[in-house]
């Protein structure tokens, strides 16, 4: 019983936690074009692999 409890509560947790990370990023996707060009701005200004 106590192990399925756990398995539960870490899945809601992890979801949370996507949720909390997906949610900003859908926001920017979303947005005017404004916020997409300082995206680029910003992507390009990070180190290149």
């Amino acid at each position: 019983m106590i192990k399925n409890i756990k398995k539960i509560l870490t899945l809601e947790f992890w979801e949370s936690v996507a949720i909390a990370i997906l949610r900003p990023v859908a926001m920017l996707i979303f947005q005017p074009k404004k916020t997409g060009k300082r995206m680029l701005a910003f992507l390009k200004q990070l180190p290149q692999k």
